[in-house]
């Protein structure tokens, strides 16, 4: 979690206590390190693109098949 937390703040120019400070205001009911745990969640999510994850080597189970492309889609008879 921790490093996750420092590469979201060096992404984003900010401290940890800048981002946990807002992260503190936004929360609703749950504890701080939950909703940090859920906020970083979230924002490596929404980072997340299939290119992205086939440079990183995620999705490889199904990558040697043939006729797969990156993200595991089909293409053309398999």
């Amino acid at each position: 979690m921790w490093e996750a937390l420092q590469s979201l703040c060096a992404r984003e120019h900010a401290t940890i206590n800048e981002v946990a400070t807002a992260i503190e205001r936004a929360r609703a009911e749950s504890s701080l390190t939950s909703a940090i745990r859920v906020y970083l969640l979230r924002y490596f999510e929404a980072a997340a693109t299939e290119g992205g994850h086939w440079r990183a080597g995620h999705g490889t189970v199904f990558a040697h098949r043939p006729g797969r492309t990156p993200g595991g889609r089909t293409q053309g008879p398999v």
